[in-house]
């Protein structure tokens, strides 16, 4: 009679078992730490350093170059040949581009001064267009024809001066230095208030401030921005109503947004990018002068900030601006 016990055989068994398990896993963990050993030195330094050249890149910045370290790899021939042409590709790149940016400020510049010279030399004709027309009403122009004749000719020459002036002023903002300093918008919107109190006056317009942050900005550009968008909610407003304005701040970690609210006629979704073009008008000359570069200027003032402008709905059917500025630490 033969007995058998398969205890200790289950035994060994689950132990030789567990020894060869364990051997793999160690096997495995060495050769995966191999395969990262050497991605690492043929791969991922050189991502790595790729990463942080396209983080640093600024197009503004001349002379930048990715260079990868192609030393001791191992002899990993084909590769390094790999990485040297995405190297040269990416200098290429690097060189067009600013190649392609200094032509583009270069540009910008002369069609800067250009613009500048030209209305900078209208700017005496009309002077003059003005005083004769003064001397011609001085003559004594007692008819009703001629008085009305000169008093068109008295509107199209401000509505000439008022193209030059604005269009000197779009000419002072493009690619021009900028100069920052962080300032109070307080006190600059109580002067923008009594410069335009004619206009308030007559329009029985409210101008509503909540408190407003230090914005870090150049103070006349600002300016600029801020007289534009009050004045247009003057201008705009709701025949038979009061103007009514309201001007907040909100702050997030990346941004203060600045936003100009009235209750004035309002812009359609469909024209609420269009309106910020060169000329762009919505609404015949009849119905309100302007020389439909004002909001242009607006958008270039935020884009010398490094900020951007957007509408919103207003008050009661009206017209909000958005001014989003980036915010700088302080610190």
């Amino acid at each position: 009679m033969v007995e058998s016990n398969y205890t200790h055989i289950w035994e060994r068994v689950i132990a030789r078992a567990a020894i060869v398990l364990a051997t793999n896993f160690l096997k495995t963990i060495c050769v995966a730490f191999a395969l990262l050993y050497i991605f690492q030195r043929l791969v991922g330094r050189h991502l790595l350093r790729l990463t942080h050249f396209a983080n640093a890149y600024d197009p503004k910045e001349q002379g930048q170059r990715l260079k990868l370290d192609k030393s001791e790899v191992l002899g990993a021939t084909t590769v390094m040949d790999e990485f040297a042409v995405l190297e040269a590709s990416i200098n290429r790149w690097s060189h067009a581009t600013e190649t392609y940016l200094a032509q583009l400020k270069h540009t910008n510049l002369e069609q800067a001064e250009f613009s500048y010279s030209v209305s900078h030399d209208l700017k005496s004709p009309t002077n003059t267009m003005a005083m004769l027309i003064d001397e011609l009403d001085d003559l004594g122009l007692t008819t009703e024809m001629g008085q009305s004749i000169l008093d068109d000719m008295r509107a199209t020459n401000k509505r000439m001066g008022d193209l030059v002036t604005d269009v000197l002023d779009y000419s002072r903002l493009v690619d021009g230095p900028l100069e920052t300093e962080l300032f109070d918008m307080m006190p600059m919107i109580e002067e923008i208030k009594m410069d335009l109190s004619a206009d308030i006056s007559a329009a029985g317009a409210r101008i509503r401030l909540d408190d407003l942050p230090l914005i870090q900005g150049n103070p006349l550009q600002i300016r600029i921005l801020l007289q534009n968008l009050i004045a247009n909610a003057i201008k705009f407003r709701r025949p038979g109503q009061a103007a009514k304005i309201r001007i907040t701040a909100t702050q997030t970690e990346q941004n203060t947004v600045l936003s100009v609210a009235d209750n004035g006629i309002g812009i359609p979704d469909k024209f609420r990018t269009r309106v910020f073009g060169l000329f762009k008008r919505l609404h015949a000359r009849s119905e309100y002068d302007g020389t439909g570069l004002g909001l242009s200027i607006c958008r270039r003032v935020m884009s010398n900030h490094g900020g951007h402008i957007s509408i919103s709905d207003g008050i009661e059917g009206g017209t909000t601006f958005n001014l989003h500025f980036p915010r700088v630490s302080h610190d």
